[in-house]
């Protein structure tokens, strides 16, 4: 069997208003902000990137805790963004941690 899991750490840059689905769902999206230094080769590589970020229900309410510039935790599975765009990525996070 595949596995889709991302642990993905960041800070928050962007949070997008709140929606709910037909069938009373929160839904929300938010924008994530990452830097590190990874090691690839051998070298060091500086990775600086922004990654969309989507949760719902319990998670979309656990969100309401942050604001921009918090630090977070997110984990979840990836998923394109649509059907019309499969190489554009989405993190659906199912839990979010703020990060000391």
């Amino acid at each position: 069997m595949e596995h889709n899991l991302l642990r993905f750490s960041g800070v928050i840059e962007k949070i997008f208003p709140r929606r709910m689905s037909p069938a009373g769902v929160a839904h929300q999206d938010f924008l994530m902000r990452h830097r590190s230094k990874q090691t690839e080769a051998g070298a060091a590589r500086e990775v600086q990137l922004v990654l969309k970020v989507h949760v719902a229900a319990d998670t979309a309410n656990s969100l309401m805790a942050f604001g921009l510039g918090d630090r977070v935790i997110a984990m979840g599975f990836l998923a394109s963004a649509s059907h019309r765009d499969p190489e554009q990525l989405v993190l659906h996070a199912q839990s979010l941690h703020r990060q000391d």
